[in-house]
């Protein structure tokens, strides 16, 4: 199967693989962690990047079956949020304490962390290194 760009939506966010017609799941009791934004190897060079791929609200528990199908139709979205874009993201998931679901050095069980204030700094830093 030839795999096309995953779908974005307005200002390149992308779409809810929710809302993508894929067929039903033969197993919808095993599931494993799909990151809306991926590869890590993409999203993980920069803080602000890698903060805002392990918001919560941008991974998506899903059946291990569908995961793979989409893998195999998809390949990443070709272009990203803006840097500003993914920063508002960040901050409004800090000032409502929405945690991130992260994995140590990508494997193992994942964990909730919440983004602290020095983390918060640290991303405001980066950006305006990245934007200068």
């Amino acid at each position: 199967m030839i795999q096309v760009p995953y779908p974005t939506g307005e200002r390149n966010f992308v779409v809810s693989p929710l809302e993508l017609n894929f067929p039903s799941s033969t197993e919808p009791e095993r599931k494993n962690n799909h990151h809306l934004y991926w590869t890590y190897k993409r999203m993980g060079e920069f803080l602000i990047t890698r903060t805002f791929r392990d918001l919560i609200h941008n991974q998506l528990e899903m059946p291990v079956d569908t995961h793979s199908a989409l893998h195999q139709r998809y390949s990443p979205p070709e272009k990203l949020p803006s840097l500003a874009d993914m920063i508002e993201q960040i901050e409004m998931a800090h000032l409502t304490e929405e945690p991130m679901k992260v994995q140590d050095n990508r494997h193992g069980p994942y964990f909730y962390q919440q983004i602290s204030h020095i983390a918060l700094k640290q991303i405001h830093m980066e950006y305006g290194r990245l934007v200068a």
